[in-house]
């Protein structure tokens, strides 16, 4: 069966009312989370972003989720891969510190940015703060240029 992007985003905010709201058993909760990971490759970023954030708040959070949650950290979509960040800071899995460093580092809009820090911060390890620090303490050294520059 086809199911249009329109269907497929009401089917995702159900389900992400159902996981955040209610207390499923196992098995309803397995079955949304298998929904909720098909519903990250979706055309309609709407669709991924939601998904991505519905997982976040699940119980039931398999390698296999967090690795598929993880490649949506250089989707196309901002939305996406910012959802991706809140996802796995929820998920505090230190597995993905190298490539929330690399999104941190690399990725042109600042909000995605702010939320990889934030999930670096939150997850905490030794080479996630290593990596923190490294960015600010060059930013310090940036600061430092431009007010000698302002002063010339």
């Amino acid at each position: 069966a086809v199911v249009s992007t329109q269907s497929t985003g009401i089917l995702c905010t159900i389900i992400n009312s159902f996981v955040c709201n209610l207390q499923l058993s196992p098995d309803m909760e397995s079955k949304s989370v298998e929904e909720l990971c098909a519903m990250l490759s979706d055309s309609d970023p709407n669709s991924r972003t939601l998904a991505c954030i519905s997982l976040s708040n699940s119980s039931d959070v398999s390698s296999q989720t967090i690795e598929r949650v993880r490649t949506l950290l250089t989707d196309g979509d901002r939305l996406v891969r910012e959802s991706a960040c809140v996802a796995l800071a929820k998920f505090k899995c230190p597995t993905s510190v190298p490539m929330l460093l690399n999104t941190w580092r690399n990725d042109t809009i600042s909000d995605v940015r702010n939320a990889a820090l934030k999930a670096l911060q939150l997850i905490g390890t030794p080479e996630a703060q290593k990596g923190v620090e490294m960015v600010k303490m060059l930013k310090d050294e940036i600061d430092k240029i431009s007010a000698a520059v302002e002063e010339c």
